[in-house]
């Protein structure tokens, strides 16, 4: 397997392109190790109440491809909602699973 790179997504999905852009970047790199981790306001885009619009069949897709999806559950609680709240996909860790995550990155791109 190549690298590992993480795609940071910490903007809002309201009104911007940056959580769409970031799955569709990581689509085309398939071999190497890919992880979405969502926090900040990019929490709001993995509930379940959150339209997902042309992505939602990409992040099906992602569990055959081994790509990890995880969400800061620390943000989450934060903002009143908890593990039930996301889709299926995704996986709530605590800021420092992300935190790690990001330390061990070869590359980390942020949206």
């Amino acid at each position: 397997m190549g690298k590992k790179i993480v795609f940071l997504i910490h903007s809002t999905p309201y009104n911007l392109l940056n959580n769409y852009e970031a799955i569709r970047a990581s689509m085309a790199l398939f071999d190497h190790e890919i992880v979405l981790a969502w926090t900040g306001d990019g929490v709001f885009f993995p509930l379940k109440s959150s339209d997902k619009g042309n992505t939602q069949p990409i992040l099906r897709l992602f569990k055959d491809l081994s790509v990890k999806l995880l969400v800061d559950s620390d943000e989450l609680a934060f903002r009143g909602y908890d593990a039930e709240d996301l889709i299926a996909e995704v996986e709530p860790v605590p800021r420092l699973k992300i935190v790690e995550t990001l330390v061990k990155a070869d590359s980390v791109l942020s949206f």
